[in-house]
């Protein structure tokens, strides 16, 4: 067995972060029904789905940036 590298660690780091957007709307219903929260749930998935976005997106610029290892 080989070592695992850093395009296999990010590319399981990437499959998370589906995993976890697969949970938003679930996540954002569930804080939208809480007493003390003064919002709705599409606010709260707007805010999560940028984030996820943004994070997404520097995944993939780090992806780029990764030198080839063959």
């Amino acid at each position: 067995m080989g070592t695992v590298g850093r395009k296999a660690e990010l590319g399981a780091a990437i499959i998370v972060l589906g995993l976890l957007a697969l949970l938003l709307p679930w996540s954002s219903a569930t804080v939208a029904s809480l007493d003390f929260v003064p919002s709705d749930a599409y606010s709260i998935l707007t805010g999560t789905v940028y984030a996820l976005g943004i994070i997404v997106i520097l995944a993939g610029i780090a992806v780029l940036r990764l030198k080839e290892e063959e």
